[in-house]
């Protein structure tokens, strides 16, 4: 068990990080509110400098590869950038829809019955808006690697066949 091998042929090694709560709110810890969400300020600025700088990488990296290198891998991989991006943009989104849902103050004329609805419509608006973005994003990806994967596969059969001549 001492062996950081064991036997696997690869080290695993655990890093201290700093609690997530602190690094992205200003060392204010997070505490959870009455109806399960954090208090902890929203992502919404790094989600935005994400998308923005992804997005300019993805655009230069994509010209690049159409104009410059001519490469499909290359594309390719501009393409999934875009698309993480993106995803970026919609989590952004995501984080501001929630953040309004959570500055809602109830006011005093609410039922029991009522805050409790509006409770689990927020948190039903919540478990969505946590969900889609990512399955969007995997769902395209898988899309993208099958197209990227057929598109090569032309690509060598095209190659293959002049290479030998062949006019199947």
């Amino acid at each position: 068990r001492n062996n950081p091998r064991s036997g696997h042929g690869h080290v695993v090694m655990l890093i201290a990080l700093p609690n997530y709560n602190t690094m992205f709110s200003g060392g204010k810890t997070s505490t959870p509110s009455n109806d399960g969400t954090s208090t902890v300020p929203s992502n919404v600025y790094l989600l935005n400098v994400a998308f923005y700088s992804f997005a300019i990488f993805a655009l230069g990296q994509m010209f690049v590869a159409v104009f410059i290198a001519k490469s499909q891998a290359m594309l390719g991989d501009s393409s999934a950038m875009v698309i993480d991006s993106l995803t970026y943009l919609f989590n952004s989104y995501a984080e501001r829809v929630k953040n309004i849902s959570l500055q809602e103050n109830d006011d005093g004329t609410l039922s029991e019955s009522e805050k409790e609805l509006r409770r689990l419509k927020r948190t039903r608006q919540r478990l969505w808006l946590e969900i889609l973005p990512p399955l969007c994003s995997v769902m395209t990806l898988i899309g993208l690697t099958i197209y990227i994967i057929m598109d090569a596969w032309v690509t060598l059969e095209e190659q293959q066949q002049c290479e030998f001549g062949e006019d199947d």
